[in-house]
This record gives C-alpha cells, structure tokens and sequence, in this order.
C-alpha cells in the first residue's frame, strides 16, 4: 500500500529500488511530510505506525459568523454598484444560505448507499459562484436576484439528493425558509420568487451580442424553441441526435450548460442508462461553445492508450488554447487505473507521470513567453508547469456519466472522492408518474386519439411504472433481472405512434378499397339507364349512316362507268401515238446511221484544211503559171464555193480568177473552215462535176506538184461525197420530221384524254374517299353501339351478380371503422406488449397482462377490442406463423410471442437463448444472406462492417453480460450523414451505413444481469423453455 512505502521512508529514509537488480537502496533526504484527508470519505485505513509520526489538527467548518463574513463580503462587493434594495439583500441571503447548508447537513447524512452526500465549503462557493455570475444590467431586481439565489440553492443541494423522500424533504425546508418574511426582507414578492420554471441558464446575450449571460427562462415554450434551434444546428455539423427535448430533459441540458459555463466547472452525472446523459452532454457542450471529446474504446484499449488521450487532450487545451468537454462513461472505463488519472485530473489538473521529463520540459519551454506576457515573474519550471496546468484547468471541463446501479458507482466514488467532491452532481432521478404523462401527452398531441390522449398518456405511464414493479417482482421470485429506463418509455410512444399509424392505413386502404367497390355498383346501376338510351341514340345514327352511305356507294358506281369509258378512249389515242412514236423512232435512227456514216468525210475535208497553212496559200497564190492539174483544182475550189446564181462561167474559170479568190489569204481560208456541207447548192456541185470525174483530179497525184492544192483537191472531193449522201438522206428526214410533227398531235390528243381521265379519276377517288369515310364512320358507330350493348349487358351482370355482395361489404365497411376506433387500444396494449413484456417469462407475461394492463385500460375506458389476442391479431397473422414454423420456429405460444417480438421490435433483438431455439429460426430465416460472428473472434469488428456497409443481417452470438464498449453506436444506431450517405464510426474506423442492416444479439447464459444501458439499447427477449 502507498501509506506503508510512506511510513517506510519515515522510519528509515530510504526505499529499495526494485526494478534494478540487486534492489540497491534509494536514500531521500531533506523532506518533509504535511498530510490531509477527509475522514467522511474514502477507505484508507492509517496505521498507528503512520500516525505516530505525525501531528494531528482538526479542520473543522467555519463558524457561522467566519462564514457569514467570508461569503457576505463576496456578495456584497459584487452587489456594491447594484440598487440599494438588492444591497440590502446581500446579507439576507448569505445568512438564508448559511441557514439552508445547515439544514440540509442536519437532515442529509451520507450512508453507504448516500455517500455522496457530503456538505461543505465547496456547495457554499457554488451558490456565491452563481450569484457572482449576476449582471447588473439583466438582474437588478431583487425579485430576479432572489429567483437566481434559489434556483442556485436547488442546482447545489436538490440536485445531489437521490429520492423523491429526500427531495420532499428538501422542499420543505426550502419552503418554510422562503416564508420566514424577516429572512429575505419585505421588497420580496414570493409568488413572483416562486414562479415556475425557475430555471436559469447562460443563454442571455451582452452587449455585444455573444451568449454567456445568466438568463431566467420564461416558459419551457421559450426553452423549448432555443433549444430545439439549437439542436438542428448541432444536427447540421455532427452526428444526427433524434432527442427528445422533453421538460426534464431540458432542465437537465440548462444544468450541464450551468456547469459547463463556470470556471473549471465540471459535472457528474448520475442515472440508469438510457436516461438521455450523453446526448443531453453532447448538446450542451455544442451550445457553450465547447468542442467534444470522448475516448474510443477498442478491443485492445488500455491505460497506456488512455495516457495517450489525455496527453492529445491536454495539448489541445494548454498549448493550442482551445476549449474542450471532455465526456467519458463507467462503460469506457476499461482499467480500473483510469481512475486514478481521473482522479487527479478532477482534484488539482495534475496528473504524475502522465508526459515523459522531455515532453515535460518541452511545455515549459512553450509557456515561458505566454506566461511574461501574463505577468509571471519567476519562470521556474514548477511555475511554468502550474501556468500550464492552470491553463489547461481552465479550457478542460469533464462531463462523468456514471450509472447508479451495482456498487460499482459507490466502490468508484468511495476510492476516488474527487469524483464526487470536485464535480457538481445532477442525478438524473426515474421519472414520476406526472412527468411519464405529461410527457406522453405531449408527444401524442398531434394523433388523432378520438379525445383519449390523457387516458392512453396515463395508461402509458402506469404500464411503464407497473414494469418496473413487477421487474423487482421478478427479481425476487426469479432471481432474473430487467431494468425500465427512460428511453424504454420514449421508445413505447414512438412505436405506438408507428404501429398506429400503419395499423390505420391498413385499414383505411381495406375501407376504401370496399367502399370504392359499393360505389362502382352504384355507378353501374345508375349508368345501365343511361346506356340503354344511349344506346337507343346510337342506333338511330347508325340507320342514318348506313343510307347515306349507301346514296354515296350509287353516285360511286355511276362516276367509275364514266371513268372507264374515258379510260378506253384513252387507251386507243395511246396506242396510235405508240405506233406514230416507233415510226418516228426508226427514222430517226436510220437517218443518224447515214449521217454518222457520212461524218468521216467530212471530217477527212476538214483535216485536209487543217494541213494547209498560210504560206503554203499563199505560195498557192504566188505561183504565176501554176500546173494545169492545180489550177482545175483552184477553178473547181472557186465553182464550189461561188454564189449559186453568179457560178463563173467556163471562159472565166482561169487562174487570173482564182488568185482574186486567194487575195486575202487569212479569210479565204477562214471561209473554208465555216463552209457549211450541209447546205451545198445543187448548182455548185454540178458545176464541179466534170472536175470530179477528172482522172488527174486525185490528191495524191496532185500532192506532188503543190501541197497546198492536194489539200484543196481532197477537200472538193469530199465534199462532193458527203453531199451524194445528204441527198439520200434528206427524203429521210423530210419523212422524220412529218412523223414526227404527226407524234406531236398524237401526244397532244392524247394529253386531252388523259387530263380527263385524270380529272375523273380524282373525282372519283375524292368520292370512293369520302364513301370509304363514311363507311368507317358507320362501321365505328356501330362498334361504339355494339360497345355500348357489351357494357350494358355486363352491367347488367354485374349489378345482379354483386347485389348480395353490396350488402356485405357494408357490413364489412361497418366492421372496419369499429376496428379503427377501437384501434388505438389495441395497438396502445401491443406496442406495451413489444417494449416491455421481452424479458419475462411466460407466467409472468399472462399475469402483466391479464391483472396489469387489460384490468387499467378497461378501467380508463379507452376504447378495445375484448379478449383481444394482441399477438395475432395485431402484430403478426396465422399466415406469417405458419412460414416462421416452416423455418423452424416452435409452435408454442411463447415462440410465437417471440417471433412477434423480434419482428415488431424497434430496438434491435437481444435473446436469451441458451436452448439455441431462437438462434435456430434466426439463421433459417435469413438463410445465406445471414453474417454470424462472436466477439471472442479475431476480427469479429470486420464482419460487422461487412454488415454494416453491405445492409445485410448480422448475428453476434454467445455475449456475455458486457459487451464489447466498441458496439456502443451500432447498438445505438449513431449516424452521420456525408454527401448524401450514411455512415457510422467504429472505434478508429468510419464505415457506411445501409438503412438495411439487421443486427440479431443472442447469448447462451440462462440467468444473465444485463446493465440498464444494455436493456436501453437492445430488446431482450427470453427465448428460454420453462417447464
């Protein structure tokens, strides 16, 4: 024990070092021991060896009037600038306070299970702590100081207390204190002073518009709606927090904001799991502008890792000068050495051995600037490690959540007093029957309860308060333990309101669809009527379709008579102009194979143009006496291309003659080129006819005396051929032409023909089109009649066949609606059944509900069904029974309840299942899909990611009765919302969360005593057979 070591360093000065070998002596010389403990608290028990060393003095309370000027001067410097009327009550309430601590020391003594109630100097700083927070300028009333006086009163002393009894007593006190009118003075209006709420909170805004400033709460609407602000802004930027900001719960969020806004205020608090304390801390950490932060357990976390945590946390709040709640749990506390830190952290900021020496003096070295610009004259490394402390003092607020059930809490507390000394208690207390109702009122508001709201509120209350009784019922007779919790309560409204509002559109859907079906034969009845005289209607225009249809198929008949006489004449004019047309076509064809034939020589006379050129002309024309042969060539050029009337006569046919024909060189032979072969003179040829027949008249011959006149020579000659051949072929095209002028009057008969024919045709298409039309109109009519006959007659049908079922489903309709006005008691007796009848066994549930529940809610009047069998009749059906049988669920009635159970339940399912019957139908239900794990496994974590990020069912099998800190958001479904997706944080990991993920607990244990917070978070259900 550490008081043995200390006694023996007394005794000898010296200890053995044990961890060297040989365990060498460790001398400390020059210290001395000044010692203090609190003899009310703790378990150490000091030896007589111990206390012989030392002197021993007794520090007890102050006097009341070392008090009285102790906390008078306080409030009375503070109150010095203030109204005489609230001067004058500084020492009226320092001596009421004195009085109340005096009173509650008297009446409150600790005990094993009240050992927290320890009463000194501490809750008198609290209350003047309180009051120092006063302004001038929001509370200078001294009706608003006394108000701040008790709320502050009942923050330190009403909050410790743990039961109602106490409480009362408390109150009474508090009371009788109130109405003393020589204690607080007469300018004190009690009825304003005891107005409710009293509820003051740091929520006012300065003069510069920044929260912090004591604000006295209206009205819980006016809470209310800043809170609830509040909320969706920490909702915005955090993990989503369905809360429910009931009254209690927002009395609680303004005392942790109390605590949270004092210097070095620090809370604890106390009550079962479910009560809401994280949630509540993590909103009034966000709403005094602290930043969160909670340790992440995993499976392998310790007190090196807590270390660690502390040492991050600390440099956040030392160095980096931020602001910080730091929130931790019994459940997080792993080791029991945690404790002592805590313990430490708590008591004085300093905790021995939590930096390594190098880390140690590293601080130091960052604080000597800051610590000079503070005012800080000696820098020595004990001072600069106290500014370090006292900074980190003053940025660090620890919020304990601890539960009161077990003796761990009290074990805890006894140990480490600074747990409970150092931190301001607000235990969170079962709520009273009033506030369950008040409560469920409120949440029920905006249902439709057919004016029940207050019996099923009460009803809801006296199921919950009614568990609780037979849960230490059970306990006793059983030795089985169950817990109610705050949220069990919460959780049954909104599954009533869940179950109540599907249970109703189920049957509304029913109702309506019936109802629908009466009106549809009511419609057809009606409608039968009106078709017969449609139909009546619809025949009459049919008959008068068909005649005009029939005037117009007449008209028709005669108009393609006409067509095809029109027709004939036009196809005897095609046929002529056919044979006109292949006449002119052969012509045409013969003529152009005589003039293609003929186009060589004419093409040989143009050639033999094309080789003469200018000098060879003109050396032509230079000769003086030419050769006989080339002037009968230049005579026959010159008779060829003379005028037909003016051709020169025999006697002028000379030379003399040709050269004027030659004079101009360059036209002469222009004019040969564009001689036209076609048009020769018939005069002209007969003229050269004689030359022609010459034989010396030859090209070639004639070539060899001048060039020049063989070129001439050829093309005469060619000429003269190719005219022989137009001669022939001119009565050709004379004929052509003639046949040709004949195909175009032909052509033009035959247009006239067939425009008519067309005309006529058009006519009579326009007409079949019109006929076509109105046969279509008649043929839909008398579809439309025939349809309007069809419908009738089923009508008709109908209406007969369904004249029985009319009545019926009236009956039916009559039926549902009974079923829904009695709807909200039975579904209010089964969402009870679901949220608290799982852990109990089958004797136990007919007796909660047979003498409990069904006797309370006939008594209210709350409209049911009698003999109501809320399981299948409510919860499940005889069909989903029977397919929960064929995957190997029993057929007992207490399987079946089960089954009811798991498949209703809002909370996930715990079962106590140590005849593996549950687990059985489990893992035949989900068949492949199902993921099944333990947390003894190695990596058991991986698989419930899987789970988790996969939506698919996972069953952890074989719990023990902790589990594994690390589960703690999946068991409470703690989500954040990124980009659209869900997800959910694991110890160090982030994963996403699929909305249909199924977790499925079991464990084997036969009796197993499962914390509050477990019963909280999950639905227990006792799968276990009982003879």
């Amino acid at each position: 024990e550490a008081i043995a070591f200390l006694r023996q360093h007394i005794d000898y000065q010296f200890w053995y070092d044990r961890v060297k070998p040989g365990f060498p002596l460790k001398e400390i010389d020059k210290c001395q021991y000044i010692a203090a403990m609190n003899p009310k608290s703790g378990t150490f028990t000091i030896t007589d060896r111990a206390l012989r060393h030392f002197a021993m003095f007794t520090c007890s309370l102050p006097e009341e009037g070392d008090m009285n000027l102790i906390y008078g001067s306080i409030l009375k410097g503070h109150l010095s600038k203030w109204s005489r009327s609230c001067q004058n009550l500084a020492e009226k309430l320092t001596h009421s306070t004195i009085k109340l601590h005096k009173t509650v020391s008297k009446h409150f003594l600790p005990t094993a299970v009240k050992f927290h109630y320890q009463w000194n100097l501490r809750e008198m700083f609290n209350i003047f702590q309180g009051l120092a927070n006063s302004a001038i300028a929001d509370h200078e009333a001294p009706n608003a100081l006394v108000r701040l006086w008790l709320h502050e009163c009942n923050r330190t002393f009403r909050d410790r207390l743990t039961c109602e009894k106490d409480i009362q007593i408390y109150d009474d006190s508090l009371t009788q204190l109130l109405r003393d009118r020589s204690a607080l003075g007469d300018d004190v209006v009690m009825d304003e002073v005891l107005m409710e709420p009293n509820i003051w909170a740091p929520f006012g805004l300065d003069k510069d518009g920044n929260e912090g400033v004591l604000k006295d709460m209206d009205s819980f609407d006016d809470l209310y709606k800043y809170l609830n602000a509040r909320l969706l802004e920490y909702n915005e930027c955090n993990a989503s927090m369905k809360l429910v900001l009931f009254e209690h719960a927002m009395q609680h969020i303004c005392r942790i904001c109390r605590v949270l806004h004092n210097p070095r205020g620090n809370a604890l608090l106390v009550g079962v799991g479910g009560s809401g304390k994280q949630s509540l801390s993590r909103l009034a950490s966000f709403i005094c502008g602290l930043e969160k932060f909670q340790i992440v357990v995993t499976a392998k976390y310790g007190i090196a890792q807590f270390k660690e945590d502390l040492q991050h946390l600390y440099h956040k709040c030392g160095q980096k000068n931020l602001q910080y709640a730091f929130l931790i749990t019994d459940s997080q506390i792993v080791v029991r050495e945690m404790l002592v830190y805590l313990n430490d952290l708590l008591n004085s900021g300093n905790i021995p051995d939590l930096f390594p020496q190098e880390d140690m003096e590293s601080i130091q070295s960052a604080m000597v600037n800051e610590a000079k610009a503070q005012g800080v004259v000696e820098l020595t490394p004990s001072v600069l490690w106290q500014f370090y402390i006292n900074k980190v003092r003053a940025n660090l607020h620890t919020i304990l959540c601890f539960s009161p059930v077990g003796q761990q809490f009290a074990t805890c507390c006894r140990e480490f007093p600074a747990l409970a000394n150092t931190t301001v208690i607000d235990w969170f207390h079962p709520w009273p029957q009033q506030a369950l109702v008040s409560v469920a009122t409120r949440f029920l508001s905006d249902v439709n309860l057919n004016d029940c709201t207050e019996s099923i509120a009460e009803h809801m209350a006296f199921c919950h308060e009614k568990i609780t009784e037979r849960s230490n019922q059970f306990l006793t007779q059983e030795k089985r333990y169950c817990y109610t919790t705050p949220k069990s309560f919460l959780e049954l409204i909104q599954l009533y309101k869940d179950l109540l509002l599907s249970k109703r559109q189920a049957l509304d859907t029913n109702r309506e669809r019936l109802a629908n079906g009466i009106d549809k034969i009511q419609m057809a009845s009606e409608q039968v009527a009106e078709l017969q005289e449609k139909l009546k209607q619809e025949q009459v225009v049919v008959a008068q379709k068909a005649q005009v249809s029939q005037r117009l198929m007449e008209h028709v008949e005669k108009e393609k008579d006409m067509v095809s006489g029109e027709q004939d004449k036009a196809e005897v004019e095609e046929n002529k102009t056919n044979i006109v047309f292949q006449e002119s076509q052969a012509l045409a064809l013969e003529c152009k194979k005589d003039l293609e034939a003929a186009q060589p020589i004419v093409q040989e006379a143009l050639a033999a143009l094309d080789s003469l050129n200018k000098g060879d002309l003109t050396e032509l024309k230079a000769l003086g006496k030419p050769p006989p042969d080339v002037e009968l060539v230049a005579v026959a050029v010159m008779c060829l291309t003379a005028d037909p009337k003016r051709i020169p006569p025999k006697k002028s046919r000379d030379w003399a003659n040709c050269k004027k024909m030659m004079a101009n060189v360059d036209r002469w032979l222009k004019d040969l080129r564009d001689y036209d072969a076609n048009s020769i003179p018939q005069p002209c040829i007969d003229s050269i006819s004689d030359y022609i027949k010459d034989p010396c008249f030859r090209p070639e011959l004639i070539k060899t005396k001048s060039q020049a006149a063989a070129g001439l020579c050829a093309w005469v000659v060619n000429m003269h051929k190719y005219h022989a051949i137009r001669c022939e072929v001119k009565p050709k095209e004379e004929k052509l032409a003639e046949a040709q002028e004949r195909l175009a009057r032909s052509k033009g008969e035959l247009k006239k023909v067939q425009d008519r024919v067309s005309e006529l045709k058009a006519k009579l298409s326009a007409l079949v089109k019109q006929f076509d039309e109105a046969v279509e109109d008649t043929r839909q009519i008398e579809a439309k009649a025939k349809k309007t006959q069809d419908k009738a007659s089923l009508a008709e049908r109908l209406v007969g066949g369904l004249a029985g079922e009319r009545s019926r489903w009236a009956a039916t309709i009559e039926e549902l609606q009974t079923k829904s006005s009695l709807l909200i008691g039975d579904v209010l007796l089964s969402s009870a059944f679901v949220s608290y009848i799982g852990p109990f066994t089958k004797s136990f549930r007919e007796s909660i509900l047979n003498q409990d529940w069904y006797p309370d809610i006939e008594d209210r009047k709350i409209p049911h069904t009698p003999d109501l069998d809320i399981v299948m009749k409510i919860l499940t059906s005889e069909a989903e029974v029977a397919g929960w049988q064929n995957e190997e669920l029993k057929s007992d009635r207490l399987s079946t309840e089960n089954g009811a159970l798991v498949c209703n339940c809002t909370r996930w399912p715990l079962l106590i299942d140590p005849q593996l019957q549950g687990i059985k139908w489990i893992k035949t239900r989900e068949k492949e899909k199902l993921q099944v794990c333990q947390t003894t496994q190695k990596g058991y974590l991986n698989t419930v990611i899987k789970c988790l990020s996969e939506g698919l069912p996972c069953l952890i099998e074989k719990i023990e009765e902790s589990l594994d800190p690390i589960l703690e958001p999946v068991l409470g479904r703690v989500v954040t919302k990124k980009d659209n997706k869900l997800f959910m944080k694991l110890g160090d990991k982030e994963t996403l969360y699929d909305p249909n993920f199924k977790l499925y607990l079991q464990t084997r244990l036969s009796n197993p005593h499962y914390k509050p917070e477990l019963n909280a978070q999950a639905t227990l259900i006792n799968f276990m057979v009982t003879p």
